[in-house]
């Protein structure tokens, strides 16, 4: 279990060293930084919060800047940074980001012989895969995922029936709402159009009723 809370720190103090690894939005904005510290990693992300990390992956902390709402920490903890504590205990990360950087930072935070499952769709350009640094030495497994498949072993079992009803009955689960905003109706989507995509709101998924 992960302990994740918000902590109030005004006068938190920066990481003396520079960031091993760097996020960017297309047009070279900053969106995250990524820092090694004396008691694990801290994730920066631009004029939102500060994530600590412990190094065994067990304790989350936020630091919210001011004048954000604090479900975006609940945003950016389960869809940013939850994967880096995971992966500091050896579990399965997936990697989803359609970017090579993405998937850059997914090998480089992954623990010791953790499986790093590759969701992207990339097309048909080639990809840099980052295979060297640690690579080698963590025994880190880079895995493909079966897209609209499953193992040959487990095929008579999982019809798709009843992987679709598994599915089903795991996006009830009431802690996905967090990932979720508040439901806009479809007639206002062109005046809320340019909130909806501004990334400093820090939604990962805006959910839309039509009529």
């Amino acid at each position: 279990m992960i302990e994740f809370k918000l902590v109030e720190a005004p006068n938190r103090q920066a990481v003396p060293q520079a960031p091993f690894h760097e996020w960017t939005f297309p047009d070279g904005a900053p969106w995250a930084r990524f820092f090694r510290t004396g008691h694990g990693y801290r994730v920066e992300f631009h004029e939102l919060a500060d994530f600590d990390v412990s190094a065994n992956g067990l304790k989350v902390t936020c630091c919210l800047r001011p004048k954000v709402a604090d479900h975006t920490a609940d945003h950016l903890f389960l869809n940013q940074v939850l994967p880096l504590a995971l992966s500091r205990q050896g579990h399965l990360v997936f990697h989803a980001s359609g970017n090579a950087a993405g998937l850059g930072t997914a090998l480089t935070l992954a623990g010791e012989e953790a499986t790093v499952l590759e969701l992207s769709w990339y097309g048909e350009g080639p990809v840099a895969a980052s295979l060297g640094g640690a690579f080698h030495s963590r025994r880190l497994r880079l895995v493909s995922s079966q897209v609209g498949r499953i193992a040959p072993s487990h095929r008579p079992r999982w019809t798709h029936g009843r992987r679709l009803a598994a599915a089903l009955a795991l996006l009830a689960d009431a802690r996905l709402d967090a990932l979720l905003a508040p439901a806009i109706p479809f007639q206002d989507l062109p005046r809320l159009l340019p909130h909806i995509l501004d990334a400093s709101r820090g939604v990962l998924c805006q959910s839309i009723t039509y009529p």
